[in-house]
């Protein structure tokens, strides 16, 4: 009874984290479709994090994806959602975090809703139906996602443009898409980065995420100094200066250059920033 017990247990606990994980995926997807201003993906990808683990932020987040799908698409089923998501919120956090922007969201869609109500507006239906879906967020390099917190009101406008396609069709990055049980060929390319392909195989009723790596595009360093200097770049040696032509590809991000002149005794490093797409000139002298 005892090791029955503990299996329940650990199983339980495996469980749980299968599902923060889940939510984690789903929460960080809707994220980037948010800053991408993409707020029906968003709301979609947070309620499936919502799905995985109910927490107040990840309602929260979902209220105001809702809110701002409302905006651009002034629908009853949206106002709606949004007001009982903000209720979730309201009625599990009571001081702190996002209350008074969650109190003062609540009433404005609350008064929409109304007001559609009044007009005559009927709130569409939701099919009570498994969906095979497939999402595309691709890793921009390394990564670093944050907490589960809510969202912040306004979306980030400086986001990086993503092009995909799934089987050759153009899909909005981070939206998730009805699809074939199957497998399907993902594309990605975004502004400052390698394009990627992926596939992604999808099982009936389940929803995924497809997350091709996107490493960024090479840079150019443009590099001066004296005659006679040996150059290496991370430790790999490049040539003796002068270089012909003084030019070459490094990928982006920090390098370190070392100029060494073994005549007058001098090893010199520095390090430098290489930026996708662009050129770098560095002026060093021994």
């Amino acid at each position: 009874m005892r090791r029955a017990v503990i299996v329940l247990l650990l199983l339980a606990g495996i469980a749980r984290a299968d599902d923060r994980a889940a939510a984690e995926k789903y929460f960080h997807l809707g994220e980037k479709a948010y800053a991408a201003q993409n707020f029906a993906a968003a709301a979609a990808n947070f309620e499936e994090a919502f799905k995985a683990l109910p927490l107040p932020e990840i309602a929260f987040s979902a209220a105001q994806a809702y809110r701002q799908q409302y905006r651009v698409e002034p629908k009853l089923e949206y106002a709606k959602r949004a007001a009982e998501l903000y209720h979730v919120y309201l009625d599990k956090v009571k001081t702190g975090g996002k209350v008074g922007v969650a109190a003062d969201s609540v009433g404005e869609m609350e008064r929409e809703v109304d007001k559609l109500t009044a007009a005559g507006q009927k709130a569409a239906a939701v099919a009570a139906i498994d969906r095979t879906r497939l999402g595309v967020s691709p890793i921009f390099g390394v990564e670093k996602q944050g907490a589960l917190r809510e969202i912040a009101d306004l979306p980030d406008t400086t986001a990086v443009k993503v092009a995909a396609t799934i089987d050759g069709k153009p899909v909005a990055a981070f939206a998730l898409i009805d699809v074939e049980p199957g497998p399907h060929k993902v594309h990605v390319e975004a502004e400052g980065y390698l394009p990627a392909d992926a596939v992604a195989t999808v099982v009936k009723g389940e929803t995924r995420v497809a997350e091709p790596p996107l490493a960024p595009r090479p840079g150019t360093i443009e590099l001066h100094t004296e005659r006679g200097a040996r150059i290496r770049v991370d430790g790999r040696p490049v040539g003796t200066a002068p270089l012909d032509p003084p030019r070459f590809e490094l990928p982006a991000g920090k390098h370190l250059l070392r100029l060494v002149n073994p005549e007058a005794k001098i090893d010199q490093s520095v390090e430098v920033e290489i930026e996708p797409n662009e050129t770098t000139v560095k002026k060093l002298k021994l």
